[in-house]
């Protein structure tokens, strides 16, 4: 679809649960955009982050510019003069040196720790991942990449998750589901230890939300927003991720729950932004996604800004067993393709000997019946 020269087109990933968006980073930076800029630019879904000069989303194109990750977007639009004839508000201008360097570093606090809790509740929790989320993003992909990029991007994300200590999940959740397991008809009972464990690590994740949320909440205080009772990008960065935990319906709402009973000053302040800033009529494209050779074979980009440990053993096994999992799917198609083709062939090769066979006996017949007339004419 063709876009006016002068919009900008916001490049992020689609959305879901009522939300432009299904990632943090991404949905910051439409709020942003609403803001500074309403219904001047345009948000083009996009699955392939590929696409991304830095092999990650969001990303943004203008004319013949192209900016990506969040700062450096939110950079260059407020550094435009105008966007087809409207000023473009800088929105950091009201704030004090002071409150400016300040700001930057609530924005990577947030960015860190708050995108840690977001992606503990997405890809960590087992019923949350096989429920809630990885349908959705297999929803997004095309054949046959929904089989297999969802676990890939859970994959990545699980260094950094380890690194905060938000993965290692004990009992059923830490389990490696195999695939193509067989199921097991004997039921162990659950080791009362094992129990106990689960729930001290439970309480351990809630313990470091809550001293997250605590954080947010006192330099929140009694205001609006965080600086000068204006919304600024600490406001939609934190808002942005605030949403994306109450919004999903979690099949596991171990942070949702936290959240909702202890900590509706930041749910209010999330809904005050949002009241401010969603997006109403902006044009949203719905582009048909397209991907490159190389995505059906290598990781997607999306989360390569994740804190990645060393080659061990444990991570070379898991990436074996996807690529296995991946050559296996094309060796199955390329079986089944094969197979049906071969089926095909001696369907009509059967199909044709039947006629001729059919055609044989036919002219037997005929030639039977000459002869017996010409018997019959000579007998009389």
């Amino acid at each position: 679809m063709p876009h006016t020269p002068s919009l900008l087109v916001l490049h992020t990933w689609p959305g879901c649960w009522d939300l432009p968006s299904i990632d943090p980073s991404c949905l910051a930076a439409i709020l942003y955009l609403q803001l500074v800029l309403p219904d001047k630019y345009i948000i083009e879904e996009c699955t392939n982050p590929d696409f991304s000069p830095s092999g990650q989303l969001p990303f943004l194109s203008h004319e013949m510019q192209i900016v990506s990750t969040l700062p450096s977007i939110i950079k260059y639009v407020s550094k435009l003069k105008k966007v087809d004839g409207v000023s473009v508000p800088d929105i950091g201008s009201v704030l004090s040196p002071a409150e400016r360097a300040t700001s930057v570093a609530w924005i990577s606090h947030i960015s860190t720790n708050m995108g840690d809790i977001v992606a503990h509740m997405f890809y960590s929790l087992e019923d949350n991942w096989t429920k809630t989320i990885r349908p959705h993003l297999a929803a997004m992909q095309p054949i046959p990449q929904r089989y297999y990029l969802p676990d890939r991007i859970r994959a990545s994300y699980r260094p950094r998750l380890e690194a905060a200590g938000l993965w290692n999940l004990p009992g059923i959740e830490q389990q490696e589901k195999k695939p193509f397991a067989k199921p097991s008809a004997k039921i162990e009972p659950e080791n009362l230890k094992d129990k106990y464990v689960r729930v001290f690590e439970r309480q351990k994740v809630e313990e470091k939300a809550s001293a997250l949320f605590d954080l947010y909440a006192r330099l929140l205080g009694d205001k609006e927003y965080f600086f000068q009772n204006q919304c600024t990008i600490v406001d939609l960065l934190l808002a942005a991720h605030i949403r994306l935990l109450t919004k999903p319906q979690f099949a596991d709402p171990l942070l949702q729950t936290v959240l909702q009973e202890r900590y509706s000053q930041l749910i209010e302040h999330s809904g005050r932004v949002f009241s401010q800033t969603s997006p109403r009529d902006v044009r949203i494209v719905k582009s048909n996604p397209v991907y490159s050779t190389k995505s059906l074979f290598a990781l997607p980009h999306h989360a390569s800004s994740t804190p990645r440990s060393s080659g061990s053993d444990e991570k070379k096994a898991e990436e074996w067993k996807y690529t296995k999992m991946r050559w296996g799917w094309f060796a199955l198609a390329g079986a089944s393709i094969v197979f049906y083709a071969i089926r095909s062939g001696i369907a009509e090769a059967s199909a044709e000997e039947e006629m001729d066979e059919g055609d044989e006996d036919e002219d037997e017949e005929d030639e039977d019946e000459e002869g017996e007339g010409e018997e019959e004419e000579k007998h009389i």
